[in-house]
C-alpha cells in the first residue's frame, strides 16, 4: 500500500473522528469508523466510475462537507443509524453534484490529462488509487464468501456421505 493512501485512510480517520458522533464504548466506536471509512472508499470509487478526477485538496473538500452535513444531521437527532445514512449521503451527493462536480474536474484538466494518460506517463490521482484499493478489497471479500461456501457445502456433502445410515448401508 502507497504511502499516499495510508495517509489519507489517517485524514479520513481523523476527518470522521471529528466531525461524527461516536459511542463511548471503543469497540463498536472502532466498527463504526471501519464501516465509515469503507464509505468514504466508496464514494472515491464512485468518483472514479463517473469519470470525475480530483486530486487530493479537491477530494478532501468533497469528504469534509459530507461528513459536517451528516455530522451535523447527526447532532440534530436526524439520524438513526450512521452506516445507511452516510452510505446514502455520499451516493446521494455524486448525484445531486454531478454537474458541478463535472465541470470542476474538467476545469481543473483531470479529463484531459485522463485522456493523454494513454500515451504519455501521468502520476496516478490519489482518487484512482483509492478506488482501486476499494475494488480490490471489494475482490478478496467476495473471494474469501465464495471459498467459504464451497468449504462450506464440502463439509455438508461429506457429512452426508459419511453418515451413520450410508455406513449402515454400505456394511448391510
Amino acid at each position: 500500500m502507497s504511502v499516499r493512501v495510508v495517509n489519507f485512510e489517517k485524514w479520513v480517520y481523523a476527518k470522521l473522528a471529528e466531525h461524527l458522533v461516536w459511542p463511548a464504548d471503543r469497540v463498536l466506536r472502532a466498527k463504526m469508523i471501519g464501516q465509515a471509512k469503507k464509505c468514504v472508499f466508496m464514494l472515491c470509487f464512485r468518483l472514479t466510475k463517473s469519470g470525475f478526477m480530483f486530486e487530493s485538496k479537491e477530494l478532501a473538500q468533497i469528504i469534509e462537507a459530507i461528513l459536517i452535513e451528516v455530522g451535523t444531521a447527526q447532532k440534530a437527532g436526524r439520524v438513526k443509524v450512521l452506516w445507511p445514512y452516510l452510505r446514502s449521503v455520499m451516493e446521494r451527493h455524486v448525484q445531486v453534484n454531478a454537474d458541478r462536480l463535472k465541470r470542476e474536474s474538467m476545469h481543473l484538466g483531470r479529463h484531459l490529462n485522463q485522456a493523454l494518460g494513454a500515451t504519455t506517463s501521468r502520476q496516478v490521482s490519489l482518487v484512482e488509487t483509492v478506488a482501486q484499493l476499494y475494488a480490490d478489497r471489494n475482490k478478496k471479500t467476495q473471494e474469501r464468501r465464495q471459498l467459504r461456501k464451497d468449504t462450506e457445502a464440502s463439509e455438508k456433502a461429506q457429512r452426508t456421505l459419511f453418515s451413520r445410515a450410508s455406513l449402515d448401508r454400505l456394511v448391510a
